[in-house]
C-alpha cells in the first residue's frame, strides 16, 4: 500500500493529465475579433450616386450661366468639385457630405444667375411696377447677396432660390396682365370682323384667326402665359387686316354700284329724251317689262351662322403655376422645378405667407 504523501502525490499527477486531455479535445475560441470589427467598407456604389448628383447640379448652374454671373464662388466650387471627384474614386472615403455640399453650393449659383438674369429682362421690360412688393424685396436680397458671393453655404442658397422665385412671380403678374389685355384687344378685333361679316367673305382666313385665340387659350389655360401673349396678339392682327380688307373690298364694291347706277340713270335719261323723239311701241325686240327680275337679291342667309362664337373671358391661372413656368433663358422649366425641390418649405412660405421671416 503506497503511503499517504504518494498517494497525493498521484492523485494530483491524474487530476492534471485529465485536465490536459480535455482541453485538447475543446474547440479553440475564436480570437480574431467579430466580422464587423474586420469589414472593410465599401463606398464605390454610393459615392457614384452622389457624384452623378453634384453633376447634375452642376449642369444646371452652368446652363444657367453662374460661371459668368458669379465668377470667383463658382471658380471656388469647382475647385471643390475636383477635389471630390478625386476622393470618389476612392471606395474606403465617403464624400457625402462633401458631396452635399456641393450641390447645395451649384444650386445657390444657379438660383443666383437666374435671379440677376430675371431682374434685367424685368427692368428691361418695365415690368416692375406690376409687382414691385416681390420686385423690391428679391433686389434688396440680390444686392445682399452679390456683396457676399464668396460666402456659399445653406443660407446663400435659401437666399438666391427666395430671390429668384419672388422674380419669376414679378414676370408672372406682368405676363398675366399684358396676356389679359391683349385678349381684349383680340376679342374687340374679333367683334370689328364680325360687323362686317369677315366669316363670309373671307372664311378661311376668318376660321384660321379664331384658332389663333383658341391656341392662346389653351397656352394660358396649361401656364403658358407668355406663349399665349403672342397667340392673342397674332390673332388680333389677324382681325384687324381681315376686318381691313373686307371693309376696303366692300367700299370698292359699293362705289362700282354706285358709278353703275349713275350710268343707268344716264341712259335712263337718254333713252327717256329718245323716246320723246322716236317713241317705241310696247312689245318691242330687246324691251324688258317693267316688273322684270334682271338681278337676283343677295342672299345673306349663310352670314347668320358665320361667326364662330369664343368665350368672352379666359379660365384664372394662378400666379405660381405661371411662374414655375418662366425661363427667360430658353430652356426647359427643369432648372426651376428642382430648385422647388430643393426648398419645398421655403416655396411654401413665399406663396403663401411672403418673406420668410429672418
Amino acid at each position: 500500500m503506497l503511503k499517504p504523501k504518494y498517494l497525493a502525490l498521484v492523485i494530483s499527477a491524474a487530476a492534471i493529465l485529465s485536465l490536459g486531455v480535455v482541453s485538447c479535445k475543446s474547440t479553440p475560441e475564436d480570437d480574431s475579433g467579430s466580422g464587423t470589427e474586420n469589414m472593410v467598407l465599401d463606398y464605390a456604389e454610393s459615392n457614384a450616386s452622389k457624384l452623378a448628383l453634384v453633376d447634375e447640379a452642376r449642369e444646371a448652374a452652368v446652363k444657367a450661366g453662374a460661371e459668368k454671373a458669379a465668377q470667383s464662388a463658382f471658380n471656388a466650387a469647382e475647385a471643390e468639385y475636383l477635389a471630390v471627384k478625386a476622393s470618389s474614386a476612392d471606395p474606403a472615403t465617403d464624400i457625402t457630405a462633401a458631396a452635399d455640399d456641393l450641390i447645395a453650393r451649384y444650386t445657390g449659383l444657379e438660383a443666383f444667375a437666374n435671379a440677376k438674369e430675371k431682374k434685367s429682362f424685368i427692368d428691361k421690360n418695365s415690368y416692375a411696377s406690376y409687382d414691385q412688393t416681390d420686385y423690391d424685396t428679391a433686389t434688396v436680397i440680390l444686392d445682399d447677396l452679390t456683396k457676399n458671393i464668396a460666402v456659399l453655404g445653406a443660407d446663400f442658397n435659401e437666399k438666391a432660390v427666395e430671390a429668384d422665385l419672388k422674380y419669376s412671380l414679378v414676370i408672372a403678374t406682368a405676363f398675366k396682365k399684358v396676356a389679359n389685355d391683349e385678349r381684349a384687344a383680340a376679342i374687340a378685333a374679333k367683334k370689328d370682323a364680325d360687323a362686317v361679316k369677315v366669316g363670309v367673305s373671307r372664311k378661311d382666313d376668318y376660321k384660321a384667326a379664331v384658332e389663333l385665340l383658341n391656341k392662346g387659350d389653351s397656352n394660358y389655360a396649361t401656364g403658358g402665359v407668355e406663349a399665349s401673349i403672342q397667340n392673342y396678339r397674332d390673332a388680333k392682327n389677324a382681325f384687324t387686316t381681315l376686318t381691313a380688307e373686307v371693309t376696303k373690298a366692300r367700299q370698292q364694291a359699293l362705289s362700282a354700284i354706285e358709278a353703275a347706277k349713275q350710268r343707268t340713270q344716264n341712259s335712263e335719261t337718254l333713252a327717256e329724251e329718245a323716246d320723246e323723239k322716236v317713241p317705241l311701241e310696247d312689245g318691242a325686240e330687246g324691251i324688258e317689262a317693267e316688273d322684270a327680275v334682271l338681278l337676283e337679291e343677295d342672299d345673306f342667309s349663310a352670314s347668320e351662322n358665320s361667326e364662330i362664337e369664343v368665350d368672352e373671358t379666359v379660365k384664372d391661372v394662378a400666379l405660381e403655376d405661371i411662374a414655375e413656368t418662366i425661363d427667360i433663358n430658353g430652356s426647359t422649366d427643369e432648372n426651376v422645378k428642382t430648385d422647388k425641390e430643393v426648398v419645398e418649405e421655403l416655396v411654401e412660405d413665399v406663396f403663401n405667407t411672403g418673406v420668410p421671416e429672418k
